[in-house]
């Protein structure tokens, strides 16, 4: 299952296991679901500052009729659990979260999706309730699309699927257009235990979309990159962590990644893109 998110990028307005501390969202991320793809679409206008056409400045808005009911005139953001960026290279910045595996690997993490609306709301990500579905059905080996754990002290416990970051995404442009690319190598790869899904299996059993973004490495090597990447180190840093990662800060619990720019019924659209099942 490839999670996609599509984010309507607007003026900036105010707005995490638990909200983070750092966590505001600066953009409208709109506005209504249609299928497991979590693609969400810009259906309720175009006023998305509550400053519009006032002298108070946004920060002393109170929160738009639309955050607490969804059919009335205005935003509906899903996932403001982070920090939308779109100044130059538009990025997301999202709350980090750490882990082990079974194995005693330490890994890193996000998360995008619940399956549970009210955990969903709680934590201020996409309420998804299809993904439910992926915790249906076995394979012959005993696997399914959402990998059962337990959460305890805040954090998951029991997962044993993990990604090679090893191999290196490389796209060359075609010519004369630019697509379909000339060459493609494709970057990051799981396990035959990876499923970015995740099943809390004494958290009321719902599922939540938590990709890893990097693992097999020592925090203090991450930590170095809390900024951006220097450029004498981006081989190494891209063999090491997610392919859309573009700074990542266990210090302080925050990574930040690329989005992808499209279109929906005429509006600018940015996409966040985790995984894919095709290579």
């Amino acid at each position: 299952m490839a999670e996609c998110l599509l984010f309507f990028c607007s003026p900036s307005s105010p707005s995490s296991l638990e909200p983070h501390p750092r966590a505001k969202a600066q953009s409208c991320i709109a506005v209504k679901r249609v299928d497991s793809t979590q693609i969400l679409l810009l259906g309720l206008g175009d006023i998305v500052d509550p400053s519009f056409g006032t002298a108070i400045a946004t920060g002393h808005q109170g929160p738009m009729a639309s955050y607490e009911n969804h059919v009335l005139v205005g935003r509906v953001d899903l996932l403001y659990s982070g920090q939308i960026n779109i100044c130059g290279l538009s990025k997301y910045t999202s709350p980090l979260y750490q882990s082990s595996l079974l194995s005693n690997e330490t890994y890193w993490w996000i998360v995008t999706g619940s399956s549970d609306e009210v955990n969903a709301q709680q934590l201020e990500f996409n309420y998804s309730p299809k993904s439910r579905f992926a915790a249906q059905g076995r394979t012959l080996d005993g696997l399914t699309g959402a990998e059962e754990v337990r959460i305890a002290n805040n954090t998951v416990g029991g997962r044993r699927g993990l990604v090679d970051f090893s191999p290196v995404r490389d796209i060359v442009p075609g010519h004369p257009s630019p697509f379909p690319p000339s060459h493609v190598h494709t970057g990051s790869v799981g396990d035959r235990f990876y499923t970015p899904l995740i099943q809390l299996t004494n958290g009321g059993g719902e599922i939540w979309n938590a990709p890893i973004v990097a693992s097999d490495v020592i925090e203090e090597y991450v930590n170095q990159f809390c900024d951006d990447i220097p450029p004498e180190m981006l081989e190494d840093f891209r063999s090491k962590v997610h392919d859309q990662v573009l700074a990542i800060c266990p210090r302080e619990q925050t990574v930040t990644l690329a989005t992808v720019h499209g279109f929906a019924f005429g509006k600018s659209v940015l996409y966040l893109i985790a995984n894919g099942s095709d290579p």
